[in-house]
């Protein structure tokens, strides 16, 4: 993959995007505030 790229990373408790422009160095762009996507389920 070459760099930058935009990255969505969803799991049962977290959910973050970010921009890395690096191995080393990364962007947060927005997380999850109060609700994991698991409890989607849940629900």
């Amino acid at each position: 993959v070459d760099f930058p790229f935009l990255v969505l990373l969803v799991s049962g408790g977290h959910c973050l995007l970010a921009l890395v422009k690096n191995v080393a160095d990364f962007y947060l762009l927005g997380t999850t505030i109060d609700d994991a996507p698991g409890e989607a389920f849940d629900k």
